[in-house]
């Protein structure tokens, strides 16, 4: 906004940056482009438009005539104002018409400085590519004449067949057969910007006008009128130190007969100085202002019917008409002009508000908003233009622009053209708090606990303007129902402005008393924005946000050119175009830049300001893959701007929800699936499958935190090597960090299921079945039994059905892995097992085990120690795999339930008091410290109780096992190891230092062999005999163990 605020003595921001000459002899011929080739026919190279040739007061004006009178020359332009208009479209004249000075003035420093530097205050794709050409000059260069996208390399590799000659650093073109080279002349700068307000109105001949006219707060006309209090201050400053018959232009968006206003200021301070005043409105969108700039559909001059005015209107279509077609220049009085603009966005956003309305309809009937467009728009008569659903316009112009109009209706008395024009804002109002309310009603009516994700924060896509964003409106009446977080992420928006809007907003809030804890959260990674996210908002139409193909851009070569010398147009379009070539990757494709200003050590903005140094570039388009392994279940994706395929959205189980279509809510179809192949039909090659059978699991250390071990395995080795793993400290204790293991479709079957997904499952089915379908993206259940909702006790529910996607039949028939049955008790039997080292070692164990014990037996001999218990003891056996209670195997296969198994996938048997559970609640137990003993097998154990048991590196294994969590409270449950005392290569297993990957560190307090029994001190280390097997001497054991020992005074046997 133009600012009266004093800045005398001009301060370290007054034209220090501007690398421009400040007097016009310093603008020798030599440094423009030839005027003989410049004011050849462009037609040909602007887009083509079919006006009517009366439209135009200038379109058969010949560049040597007069309109009435001499043509008046202007060679030096001020713009006062460096926002979103002005900046642009002096730079764009600038850029066109060398020979002129233009300079742009604000007297907000901060913004001024930002113009002079790298740090571009606004972003528009191309605008910084322009400016640095106006504003800092441009290298001499050379291109070849003749397009050939397969053959665009440096100049380094390329041969002129006409000149024999190189001029400038680099060549572009074609290889050796290239016929026409162009050389282009240095250009010097001619665009400055200064905080000089006063001097260079002074020097002007010419000055646009270009401040911010926002809509009234307070006062008369609140809510509809322009407020138009920096437009006066502008022109006051110009009327004060404007030479006499310097041209006025309005480029503001005013209300018509504004230029009476401007008349009477300007009597009021230079009374009897003579003043042109024309009207000159911008027709600019964000996003694409500078195509709007370089390829008008019109330039509209509006003017007084005087002699004097016509010869200003004629100069200021000079001035466009070396890059406009005169056909497209189009002369008015001056209230038409005025008026025009007001108009034009009034319409505009009557055809949106209008589409929006429809989209109300679609929804209620099931028609597609999308089809009902493209028919209606396919009509010559209406037209595709604007007719795109979504959450209303947004923006400083439309809105503006139409309470405007109302506001001067209603000060006509034309009441009845006020209201209509008013409905056209209240249904856009009305889309955002449909838009706002579809999202609440779809999380269940609340968004307590639930993270909101929202793609795009400025009132379109493209740019980054924010003003009059629909996205703020609708964050803060999400906010109003106190989510977890508001994440926010835009790819065109600098995230330290964003983050100073959220924090106005906030204030505003709070200062209306609607304070709430809710965070709003900016981020500038668009995937830890949508982590752990309940929803998604696409609130912007940006190509990175969709996940169908990308429409081409429309960029094509203009070589071979059509004049002998290419106009700035036809450069800046080969520019564009070699930019989106797959052979750039740099922003300078023709060598023509100069170095930008240099910004000083302390430039706050280098600090600040995320930049994209070569202009907007289509950023990777987002993978919605990705982001969906990362949010909570259910996933919703509510599309604001019909960009999404839905299909494509429902093969990742994410619901969307689109304005102008018919929702189909989550569970509002049958889950019920006739078939397996049905169910799995769209499960792609490369899906990562988690399956809920029941699998040894753990996390280790050592080899894992380094990242040596692989993480992946097929049947023919390594499918994925190991990386390192961050570990950190808690409680003394070292842990590593392992990134939960995400999946895109898990698989599992449960005993009953009813038709919402509910799940039951029976004993230890549960032991994954809901952490994997939790897990995945898309979960699917084989149902034993499928029910109608509400069969299920509530209380009976293992998994709630939201979590289950698909539900399949069971066809085949139940197996155990491995049937068990318990040995039969016999004098003989006994007998015969006495001698066995492993029952040795069993029946030893099983003195380690009090009455009242809650104990876990590991694989293999530690199981076979529960046989041998006193009768009268009563110990509770605990099973990883989520069993407490664990009775004898089976005495038949009769009694054996596949459904009932140990830690070692062999058929169990429960005691009465029996629970089972999921792996979850059962390592809750072990690393909490409620499991009194763990008996563990070995591979090795040393001297000060380190244990190694799950793997040997190089071959590959099925699971690590749980002995990793089982070891992982030593001070509250007791690690007994039983294992044979040496491998079957002979090797002693007990050693003094463990070779092999750590399953924990000095964690063993007793072990068991089936030649002796040490205890450990852990503490200290070192390992003391206690008892030693019956017939083996002290230098038996110590022949056969690696590790250093004492003997204890009182020796026993076992």
């Amino acid at each position: 906004m133009y600012s009266l605020a004093s800045n005398s003595g001009g301060g370290v921001y007054q034209d220090t940056a501007s690398t421009a000459p400040t007097t016009l002899d310093d603008y020798s011929p030599s440094s423009s482009v030839s005027r003989a080739w410049e004011q050849d026919d462009i037609s040909e190279h602007i887009l083509p438009v079919k006006p009517s040739s009366s439209s135009s007061q200038f379109a058969d004006r010949s560049n040597n005539g007069t309109l009435l009178g001499a043509p008046r020359s202007v060679r030096n332009i001020c713009c006062v104002g460096a926002g979103h208009v002005g900046g642009p479209t002096a730079t764009v004249i600038a850029y066109q018409n060398p020979h002129i000075r233009v300079t742009v003035v604000d007297r907000d420093a901060r913004r001024i400085r930002r113009w002079n530097s790298r740090h571009l205050p606004i972003y528009e794709p191309g605008l910084r590519d322009t400016v640095r050409i106006a504003r800092d000059g441009s290298r001499a260069f050379s291109l070849v004449d003749n397009a050939d996208d397969s053959k665009l390399v440096s100049g380094d590799m390329w041969e002129e067949s006409t000149s024999k000659q190189r001029c400038g650093s680099t060549v572009y073109g074609q290889p050796k057969h290239t016929t026409k080279t162009i050389q282009m002349p240095a250009r010097q700068p001619n665009l400055l910007f200064s905080v000089n307000v006063d001097r260079c109105i002074a020097e002007a001949d010419l000055v646009f006008i270009a401040v911010n006219t926002p809509t009234k707060s307070s006062g008369v006309g609140a809510g509809t009128a322009m407020d138009m209090t920096a437009f006066e201050a502008a022109v006051c400053e110009v009327a004060q130190h404007a030479r006499a018959g310097t041209i006025i232009v309005e480029k503001s968006t005013v209300p018509c007969k504004t230029a009476q206003l401007v008349q009477e200021i300007l009597a009021v301070h230079r009374p009897g100085v003579h003043f042109d005043i024309l009207s000159n409105p911008e027709f600019l969108a964000a996003g694409t202002t500078m195509q709007d700039l370089l390829h008008p559909d019109r330039v509209l001059i509006g003017s007084f019917p005087t002699t004097s005015g016509q010869r200003a209107a004629g100069a200021l279509a000079d001035i466009y008409a070396a890059w406009v077609p005169r056909a497209r220049i189009i002369g008015t009085n001056v209230w038409s002009a005025e008026l025009a603009k007001v108009v034009t966005n009034a319409m505009l956003a009557q055809r949106l508000s209008s589409i929006n309305s429809i989209s109300a309809i679609c929804e209620a009937t099931g028609a597609d908003i999308d089809e009902v467009a493209v028919a209606v728009g396919s009509d010559t008569r209406v037209g595709a233009g604007f007719l795109r659903s979504g959450i209303g316009f947004g923006g400083s112009c439309l809105k503006k622009d139409v309470l405007s109009l109302v506001y001067l209706a209603e000060s006509l008395e034309l009441g009845h053209v006020a209201e209509y024009w008013r409905q056209v804002v209240i249904m856009n109002e009305q889309q955002r708090d449909g838009f706002s309310r579809c999202v609440v009603r779809c999380l269940n009516n609340t968004l307590i606990d639930k993270k909101i994700a929202v793609l795009g924060f400025a009132f379109k896509a493209n740019t980054s303007d924010v003003r009059e964003s629909p996205t703020i409106d609708i964050i803060r009446m999400l906010r109003e129902e106190n989510p977890l977080e508001i994440a926010v992420f835009d790819p065109c928006c600098n995230l330290v402005a964003v983050r100073q809007e959220i924090e106005m907003m906030m204030k505003r809030d709070r200062d209306a008393g609607r304070c709430n804890g809710c965070p709003v959260v900016a981020y500038s990674d668009v995937y830890e924005a949508c982590a752990a996210s309940n929803a998604v908002l696409i609130m912007t139409e940006c190509d990175e946000f969709r996940n169908a193909k990308r429409e081409s851009s429309g960029r094509f070569d203009p070589r071979p050119f059509a004049r002998r010398k290419p106009t700035e147009t036809d450069i800046l379009a080969l520019h564009e175009f070699l930019l989106l070539s797959s052979v750039y990757g740099e922003g300078d494709p023709l060598r023509r830049y100069i170095a930008e200003p240099p910004c000083t050590k302390d430039c706050p903005d280098c600090e600040l300001i995320e930049m994209r140094t070569g202009g907007y570039r289509a950023q990777a388009s987002v993978d919605w893959r990705r982001v969906s392994h990362h949010m909570k279940k259910p996933k919703w994706l509510f599309d604001g701007k019909g960009i999404i395929d839905r299909e494509e959205m429902a093969s990742l189980n994410i619901h969307v929800e689109s304005i102008g279509r018919q929702g189909r809510l989550r569970g509002g179809g049958s889950k019920v699936f006739e078939s397996v192949d049905e169910a799995i039909a769209d499960v792609k090659d490369g899906d990562v499958i988690l399956s809920a059978g029941f699998g040894l699991c753990g996390v280790a250390e050592t080899f894992i935190e380094t990242g040596e071990i692989p993480s992946r395995f097929t049947p023919e080795g390594v499918l994925e090597k190991g990386r390192p793993r961050e570990t950190r400290i808690f409680n003394g204790k070292s842990y590593i960090m392992e990134t939960a293991l995400p999946g895109d479709v898990a698989i599992l079957r449960a005993w009953k299921v009813d038709e919402a997904g509910n799940c039951v499952f029976k004993y230890t089915t549960k032991t994954y079945a809901g952490l994997m379908a939790k897990a995945a993206r898309l979960a699917i259940v084989e149902a034993e039994n499928i029910v109608p909702v509400g069969s299920i006790d509530p209380d009976s529910v293992d998994l709630p059905g939201i979590f289950i996607d698909r539900i399949v039949p069971a066809t085949a028939a139940k197996t155990a892995e491995v049937i068990k049955i318990a040995p039969p008790k016999s004098d003989e039997a006994d007998k015969s097992n006495a001698l066995d080292s492993r029952t040795r070692i069993a029946r030893r164990a099983a003195r380690e085990l009090k009455d009242g014990y809650y104990v876990n037996l590991g694989v293999g001999i530690p199981t076979l120690a529960a046989s041998y218990l006193p009768e009268d003891a009563k110990v509770w056996l605990q099973s990883e795999n989520g069993l407490l209670g664990m009775g004898p195997y089976p005495s038949s296969e009769a009694e054996a339930d596949p459904d009932l198994v140990n830690a070692g996938k062999e058929t169990v048997t429960l005691l009465p008091g029996a629970s089972t559970f999921d792996s979850a609640e059962s390592f809750a137990m072990i690393r909490g410290g409620h499991v009194d003993v763990s008996i563990l097998g070995a591979f090795q154990v040393s001297a000060s109780g380190d244990l190694a048991n799950y793997m040997i590196p190089g071959k590959v294994f099925k699971g690590m096992g749980g002995a990793m969590d089982l070891v992982s409270n030593p001070d509250q449950t007791k690690i007994v190891v039983t294992t044979e005392h040496v491998d079957k290569n002979g090797r002693s297993k007990i050693v003094q230092d463990c070779k092999l990957p750590l399953t924990g560190k000095g964690v063993v307090s007793t072990i068991i062999t089936d030649l002796a029994v040490f205890q450990v001190d852990r503490a200290r280390g070192g390992l003391t005999l206690t008892e030693v097997a019956e017939g083996v001497d002290v230098e038996t054991v110590r022949g056969k163990t690696d590790a250093k020992f004492a003997v204890a005074g009182d020796l026993g046997t076992f």
